[in-house]
């Protein structure tokens, strides 16, 4: 299963309708071994519950945000949240695992649901057993400084319970708290893109999560509410990064992705072609693939699209058009428009219009300012990927410390 590092989280929140009630198999009986990603020890994959869904057409997928303001507002409370300290009260030293402060947990699941609203995925809950898990193994990943789904005894700080939790959670190193959730989304040099998949998974009803301040644990595997029910998934689910919609600027990466329908929906997306147009203008695509099964629900198709750097400056249009799925035996052609929001520039013109690329009176200093500090956390986030990967601690602990920095810096100028 995938694995960056997650921090705190607890929502509250009503399960919605459940499905029959039929008992899943246990978790040991669901995991499944999967090859190491990107330099990130071994993934375990829970495979699913089958159930019989009708399957429907997809056609256009509906906007989470059809208002700009909105989006706008969510994406500042994720920026918000991303300052919040964990506020870890654990010791590495005498390996306890301590917590994390209740706001830090806020933050956390508050910023998980917020990606999954982007997603159009409704939100979770965060349960406090699994909390406790992924606290263990958050405090594993720490005292070793390293990765691993399989840590064995001689791991620094090892658990039994930290152990089972890593092999059932998304780990993350260098990042935690609501950072970390969207190290999960972006799941850069991660060619499954399990953990993005795990977060957004349409099926999830409860997470659970731990953070230390430099290391998360998101426990994913078992997130079935009671892990004896799963929630129902339509078949003509579409579960889209980016998303339809308004979607910010910032959180548009390299890869992107599409989950099509629900547990048991026989979708065939090996035959797919992806176009993609920026404001009317072709876009070069990439790696189109079908994404390896096992991670959340849904058939998912994953592939590379080079957004010129004007496509990051000022509000566009981003047209989507994949060809060649088939579902139930049948074609179906999937569209949408991902509507990119500058955050760094405010307008005053209508939501169901894309909005102008002039910056209001007065303010292109600050926008400016934004636009820099912005560009340099993005090259710090992803300058800590690549030392996860090279695996030198004094790398990756140097380029947290960079992230962190550029991070303040950013909530400084951008507000």
């Amino acid at each position: 299963m995938p694995s960056p590092d997650t921090q705190e989280i607890y929502l509250s929140h009503e399960a919605e309708q459940l499905l029959t009630g039929a008992r899943l198999p246990s978790i040991r009986q669901r995991r499944a071994k999967l090859k190491h990603h990107a330099g990130l020890t071994g993934l375990w994959l829970g495979a699913l519950l089958s159930v019989s869904l009708l399957c429907t057409a997809v056609s256009s997928a509906t906007a989470s945000y059809p208002q700009r303001t909105a989006a706008a507002s969510a994406y500042a409370g994720v920026l918000a949240d991303e300052s919040v300290d964990s506020g870890w009260t654990g010791s590495v030293g005498s390996c306890q695992a301590g917590n994390e402060s209740l706001a830090s947990l806020a933050s956390t699941l508050r910023t998980v649901n917020a990606l999954r609203a982007f997603a159009g995925v409704a939100p979770v809950t965060f349960d406090a057993g699994m909390n406790a898990d992924a606290m263990s193994a958050a405090l594993m990943t720490r005292a070793a400084g390293d990765l691993s789904h399989s840590p064995d005894t001689t791991w620094p700080c090892y658990s039994k319970q930290g152990a089972e939790a890593s092999a059932e959670s998304n780990l993350y190193l260098g990042l935690s708290g609501a950072s970390a959730m969207l190290g999960y989304i972006e799941d850069q040099g991660v060619s499954t893109l399990g953990h993005r998949r795990w977060l957004l998974d349409p099926g999830a009803m409860q997470f659970g999560s731990g953070s230390t301040g430099s290391t998360n644990a998101l426990k994913v595997i078992g997130s079935y509410g009671n892990s004896s029910r799963m929630k129902a998934v339509p078949a003509d689910n579409l579960v889209a990064w980016p998303a339809p919609g308004w979607f910010p600027s910032p959180w548009i990466f390299s890869d992107w992705s599409i989950a099509i329908g629900g547990q048991s929906t026989k979708v065939d997306v090996s035959a797919a072609k992806v176009s993609v147009n920026l404001d009317g203008s072709p876009v070069s695509v990439s790696g189109v693939t079908a994404l390896p099964d096992g991670s959340g629900t849904g058939k998912t198709l994953g592939w590379k699209t080079d957004v010129p750097d004007a496509g990051f400056k000022g509000d566009h249009q981003i047209g989507v058009s994949v060809r060649g799925v088939r579902i139930g035996g049948a074609p179906r052609k999937i569209s949408y428009t991902v509507r990119v929001l500058d955050p760094t520039i405010q307008v005053d013109a209508p939501d169901t219009q894309p909005s102008t690329n002039v910056s209001p009176p007065g303010s292109a200093s600050t926008t400016i300012d934004c636009t820099k500090a912005t560009a340099k956390f993005t090259d710090a986030r992803r300058k800590l990927a690549k030392a996860r990967r090279n695996g030198r601690g004094s790398a990756i602990r140097k380029a947290s410390r960079n992230l962190r920095a550029a991070r303040t810096a950013r909530a400084a100028r951008c507000g």
